[in-house]
């Protein structure tokens, strides 16, 4: 009875109860009768004794079955089973798992699909298993009249037409594999909207023109740009895009018909097609059209033409270049270099008395002409070289010619035979001076030659023939027959670089005894 008196003097600074069966109440006057001392709390707990590991140790041969003490290092609530401490343990509170970063990813179109994505987490670190999904649509980004989708419950979905003009919204509700589960349901801002698939679109042509000399026997090229809006490569095969030239009769397209002339239609192969203009197209006017063909996709579209161009000149026929020096300028029509010259430039008048042929013009017709003589002991040139020339707008069967006249200083003095060298070289090229024709000619002088322009010698050769190398016919003076022209025909109109390199080439001895004279360089269509 001391003991009980004693240990409610203990607890007097405490609310509790006591009744003769023994049981204490803190904090409550109706002890429950199970039990020897019943605590209750809403705001605070029972604080047990709180030893060092060592000190749990030291208590472990006095220790009464059933004491329990707190490990503070350990942080472990042990409680002695007679034998040995034994962890009493305690589970600590598991987090449902929960998802952020909730997105869409994918095209708004109808067809496509979408993606939904999100980052799954756990506090507990238990893994993600189960978890479900759920995908919306709306009427605006503000989710007007949303409703899921039936059957959308996975994470990916495709797009249907009920979809067009509709905002969605992917939800995902995560699932752990063991531990508190579901999370919370977690959704995507509203996006969008979805729009209907656009049709393949055909393939187009832009830029599409031609250019070139607008004359019978003259060719144009026809350019253009392919484009695909959904970048279907174009077709450059024989089956590919296609090509056609029309003619017309007025720049409005009047009376329009395709192009009879060769390469006049085919496949573009996806390059520039040339086209030579037929004389029956003399004054009609001229157009390119491409149709492009794709790959792939929508392969065919539609034909797409250039603007009118003409009308279409006939051939020109008459003078291309004469040069008679008339101007006084010795780099008139053509471009001339020297080297080694003694005498090379413009002359008008006759020859001195002295010299021979004596008194003869320095023309063949008009007033002046080209001198050109070495320095003594040396070789020297002039080289004439013609601009480039576009020969499509003439006429065929052009002719080249030249006069040629060899004087001496002296009685008895004169050009000497090609290989001394004494010669006047034409050449033609076709490429505007990259290669020269092997059809030219090489007229030389003679032993001491000299003639007039009035002689009526010709050397020629029709072009695409063997080159002539040729020296005059005798030696010494010669009035009557010395070839006194240089004369080359049947030059092709087909050439838009057409061009003429002429050298008149002299070697002297110690004293200059003898020169060239040319004139009336021309090139006439027929």
């Amino acid at each position: 009875m001391k003991n009980t008196l004693f240990l409610v003097s203990i607890l007097s600074g405490f609310t509790f109860a006591s009744a003769q069966t023994g049981n204490i109440g803190i904090n409550t006057s109706t002890p429950h009768k199970s039990s020897v001392l019943d605590i209750t709390s809403d705001t605070r707990g029972l604080l047990l004794p709180r030893l060092m590991t060592a000190a749990v140790n030291d208590l472990s041969s006095t220790a009464a079955e059933g004491l329990i003490v707190y490990d503070k290092e350990q942080k472990k609530f042990l409680g002695w089973d007679g034998s040995k401490w034994q962890n009493l343990g305690y589970e600590e509170q598991n987090t449902a798992p929960y998802a952020s970063n909730v997105t869409i990813s994918g095209s708004y179109t109808t067809g496509q699909t979408l993606t939904g994505n999100y980052t799954y987490t756990d506090a507990d670190g238990n893994g993600e298993s189960g978890s479900t999904f759920l995908w919306n649509h709306a009427n605006n980004s503000s989710g007007l009249n949303a409703a899921a989708i039936s059957g959308a419950t996975a994470q990916t979905y495709t797009q249907q037409t009920t979809d067009v003009g509709k905002y969605l919204q992917f939800c995902v509700t995560p699932k752990s594999a063991t531990g508190a589960s579901p999370g919370v349901q977690k959704c995507s801002v509203w996006s969008g909207p979805t729009a209907a698939v656009v049709a393949n679109a055909a393939p187009t042509v832009s830029s599409i023109s031609l250019s070139g000399a607008l004359n019978v026997g003259g060719t144009v090229t026809g350019t253009y740009a392919y484009n695909d809006t959904e970048s279907d490569a174009q077709n450059t095969t024989a089956t590919g895009s296609t090509y056609q030239w029309k003619i017309a009769g007025d720049s409005a397209g009047a009376n329009t018909t395709n192009a009879t002339g060769t390469n006049n239609s085919g496949a573009t192969n996806g390059t520039d097609k040339v086209y030579v203009l037929q004389a029956s197209e003399a004054g009609k006017y001229i157009q390119y059209c491409v149709k492009p063909i794709a790959n792939t996709g929508t392969t065919s579209g539609i034909e797409t033409c250039s603007s009118w161009s003409g009308p279409v000149a006939s051939y020109t026929s008459g003078t291309v270049f004469n040069e008679s020096f008339e101007s006084g300028a010795a780099n008139g029509y053509f471009t001339v270099v020297t080297t080694n010259a003694n005498i090379a430039g413009v002359v008008s008048g006759s020859s001195p008395s002295a010299h021979k042929p004596a008194s003869s013009p320095y023309s063949a017709t008009g007033t002046q002409g080209y001198k050109f003589s070495a320095n003594s002991n040396t070789t020297g040139t002039a080289v004439f070289t013609s601009p480039t020339i576009d020969a499509t707008q003439y006429t065929n069967n052009m002719t080249f010619s030249m006069r040629i006249a060899g004087f001496g200083t002296a009685t008895g003095n004169g050009l000497e035979v090609l290989t001394s060298p004494d010669y006047v070289l034409v050449e033609i090229s076709t490429d505007g001076g990259n290669n020269y024709s092997s059809s030219s000619i090489t007229q030389g002088g003679n032993s001491n030659a000299n003639w007039p322009f009035s002689t009526t010698g010709v050397s020629s050769l029709a072009f695409g023939s063997t080159a002539v190398s040729m020296n005059q016919p005798t030696a010494g003076a010669n009035t009557t027959n010395a070839i006194s022209t240089i004369r080359i025909t049947n030059i092709p109109n087909t050439s838009t670089q057409l061009k003429f390199r002429i050298t008149v080439l002299n070697e002297q001895t110690s004293t200059v005894s003898e020169y060239w004279v040319i004139d009336d360089i021309k090139l006439v269509a027929p």
